[in-house]
């Protein structure tokens, strides 16, 4: 190590002084590269000597926060042609998990809902892989679109959104009230999507509230207030539905199934049902919304250390 040091010292008064000979650079460096290399020589027998390897001790992998759940959100186009597919899939999934209030809300304006404790089928996961596949390759489409499947952190209380459809010209929109009034509109350059927060409870399950919204109108600054400071921000107007707020708790592993609800002899969709999740071509959107990893709270693992789980997605 000394002849590092004498190397460093030397050099400065080189490039400092008037002497710059090439021929002492040449000669120092010669005699300091073995020193060099036995320095290195020496942190590799340290490193080797710990139960360890350099990479775990120099680079701590990060935790993930004690408050945040990570979530999987797919969607998946079920085409005209196999709109039986819906009924037979809602047929395996269990609507007692969701509130009775909260379903006959849902249902009347042409969205249905319910839970599921395990994997999609076979034919559902194909369909996602083919959207997914044709996401790929249209890369040099400007249309925004909606993704098939992505994966996020989310903090407790935080909202998140979930686009069901692309920004669409014009959206009309029409809700139904518990006394059977119907109010509703239309917007331009509009795109329904639903605002949701997650909150990871003691016991390891999340707790999922969800408010369908329509954005349109171009993007303003507005100036907002948090943690007692102001942030400017670009925002949409939006028009909120709060009488149709969702509130479900999921276990690690469990998916709330989202989608159009259909009725009478043509299977045909209504209200805000229609306006999120069917497409102008017929399909219909499935949205899965999959609690992937949670972190318990220290109250009842006691002997955790709030460290990165690992992923159980397929």
């Amino acid at each position: 190590m000394g002849f590092c040091y004498l190397f460093a010292a030397n050099l400065f008064f080189l490039n400092q002084g008037s002497m710059k000979s090439p021929f002492l650079i040449v000669v120092l460096l010669s005699v300091c590269l073995p020193s060099f290399s036995g320095c290195a020589f020496l942190w590799q027998k340290k490193f080797r000597g710990q139960s360890k390897d350099a990479s775990e001790l120099l680079l701590k992998q990060s935790a993930m926060s004690p408050d945040s759940v990570v979530i999987e959100i797919s969607q998946i186009s079920i085409p005209a042609s196999k709109v039986q597919l819906l009924d037979e899939l809602w047929n395996t999934l269990d609507v007692t998990r969701i509130d009775l209030e909260q379903r006959k809300v849902w249902d009347r304006n042409g969205l249905r809902l319910a839970t599921a404790s395990g994997r999609l089928p076979n034919q559902y996961q194909a369909l996602l892989n083919e959207e997914i596949k044709e996401e790929g390759t249209a890369v040099d489409s400007t249309e925004p679109k909606t993704a098939p499947r992505r994966r996020l952190q989310s903090r407790s209380g935080k909202p998140f959104r979930i686009a069901t459809k692309s920004v669409q010209p014009e959206l009309q929109w029409f809700i139904e009230e518990k006394d059977g009034y119907r109010r509703g509109n239309s917007r331009s350059a509009a795109q329904p999507e639903l605002m949701v927060r997650s909150f990871a409870k003691g016991e390891g399950n999340v707790r999922l509230l969800l408010v369908p919204e329509i954005l349109f109108g171009e993007a303003k600054q507005v100036v907002t207030t948090a943690n007692s400071s102001l942030r400017y921000e670009m925002k949409r107007d939006s028009i909120s539905f709060a009488e149709l707020r969702l509130d479900a708790t999921l276990a690690l592993g469990e998916s709330l199934i989202l989608s159009a609800s259909q009725v009478g002899a043509q299977d045909r969709t209504f209200g805000l049902g229609d306006a999120f999740f069917v497409n102008e071509d017929g399909s219909i959107r499935l949205l899965v919304i999959r609690i992937a990893q949670t972190q318990q709270d220290d109250l009842f693992d006691s002997g955790s250390s709030n460290q990165p789980l690992e992923s159980i997605t397929d």
